[in-house]
This record gives structure tokens, C-alpha cells and sequence, in this order.
């Protein structure tokens, strides 16, 4: 009898697919964002961005891409990029970035004294990057001229509340 054939030679492996990972990073306005995407990955040669955010701007620095919010913008972009490795081009990838605002007491409050008359300014008018849950005055520039104080006004709320001494009228900056 001949002998039996041969049995056929294993299927070679699967190739290995080659991913990006989607990443997500929340920042400050006008500060730059570092996605480390090639992190934890020997095989990685270059990155490449796919797309650029709406607003602001990604660039390419390594094997790391940055995002540059503008130093208004508050939001979230979206921007997409994909490796190369030594395994070959991964599969697209989306890369988020979150934009919060800058903590701000809000603008510059600005009034006028006369006697008799207490000043009453929201200090949460404007304001930005709460919750905000204190507030202390740090000087007048007339103390003998004015009393100042923060105070609750409402639930969850503060008030300057500025109260001229005497006759005094006129301007005066409260700094807090």
C-alpha cells in the first residue's frame, strides 16, 4: 500500500490588526493638550492626523499629537489620527478634546458711592469655572470712606455689599 498523504500545512496566523486607540482629555483655555497616543506601544514609527479640529489647531510632535485651544474657546473638538507601525496603518481614531473655562471671579465691578446708600454687587455675575463657594474682600481703597463686606444673598449666592461712611460719595475699588 502507498503510504498516506501528507496532511496539508497549518493556515498561516491571522494577520494582526493594527488599532489606534480613541482618547479623550479635558483641559484649561489657551493651555495646549498632550495625547500620548503612542504610549506603551515599542512598534509605533509615526502618527499622522487624519483631520483638524474645527477650532483650534493639532499638530503632529513625535509620536504625540497636541491640540491648541484658542485662549477664548471653551467646548469640545474632535479630531481623528491613525499609527503606523512596524504591523502596518491602524484603523482611524477619534482624539476629544475637552475645553473648560478658566476659573474667574467675572469681570471688574465697578460703582459709584453716595451716602446713605449701600452698594449690593452679585459677585457670581460673569463669573466662570465654579462652583465658587467663597469670597473675602482683600482691600479698600478708601477704608475710612467705605465699609465693605461679602455676604449670602440668596441661596447659594454672594453679594459685595459696600456701605459709604459718613457724607462720602464717590468712586472706590473693592478688590476680593
Amino acid at each position: 500500500l502507498p503510504p498516506p498523504p501528507a496532511p496539508p500545512p497549518p493556515p498561516p496566523p491571522p494577520a494582526e490588526s493594527v488599532a489606534a486607540d480613541p482618547m479623550r482629555k479635558v483641559g484649561p483655555q489657551g493651555v495646549p493638550m498632550l495625547f500620548r497616543v503612542a504610549e506603551g506601544r515599542s512598534n509605533v514609527t509615526s502618527v499622522e492626523l487624519i483631520s483638524q479640529p474645527v477650532i483650534g489647531s493639532a499638530r503632529v510632535e513625535g509620536l504625540d499629537v497636541v491640540y491648541q485651544p484658542p485662549a477664548e474657546f471653551k467646548g469640545t473638538q474632535e479630531f481623528d489620527y491613525r499609527l503606523q507601525t512596524t504591523k502596518g496603518v491602524s484603523t482611524p481614531a477619534k482624539l476629544t478634546a475637552v475645553v473648560t473655562p478658566v476659573a474667574s471671579a467675572g469681570p471688574e465691578k465697578t460703582a459709584s458711592a453716595w451716602a446713605g446708600k449701600t452698594i449690593v454687587l452679585d459677585l457670581f455675575a460673569g463669573a466662570e469655572g465654579g462652583p465658587f463657594v467663597a469670597a473675602q474682600v482683600l482691600g479698600v481703597s478708601n477704608p475710612a470712606a467705605v465699609e465693605a463686606l461679602i455676604a449670602p444673598q440668596g441661596p447659594g449666592r454672594l453679594a459685595l455689599f459696600a456701605a459709604p461712611r459718613g457724607a462720602f460719595h464717590g468712586e472706590v475699588v473693592v478688590r476680593y
